[in-house]
């Protein structure tokens, strides 16, 4: 699985291009680290006011993380799996 396929890795890839590291996000948005990394690592699926903060904080806009699934969504389309 290669980073940034999936939330937690877009998550990490977003927060490395900003040259961040875990703990400067984790404080930036008063989350405790174990929460951030189990974001990361796909342990934990994030909640939406969650992903609000890192959009903000990560200043990315919060479409970006939904970008994968509108993609598979559309493969799935174009395979004729999705009306």
């Amino acid at each position: 699985m290669e980073l940034g396929n999936t939330l937690g890795g877009r998550i990490r890839l977003l927060r490395e291009c900003k040259g961040w590291n875990q703990t400067q996000l984790w404080r930036a948005l008063d989350m405790e680290q174990s929460r951030l990394s189990k974001l990361e690592n796909g342990v934990n699926k994030p909640y939406f006011w969650e992903m609000e903060r890192i959009a903000l904080y990560l200043e990315v806009p919060l479409g970006l993380f939904d970008t994968l699934r509108r993609v598979r969504e559309e493969e799935l389309r174009q395979a004729g799996l999705l009306g």
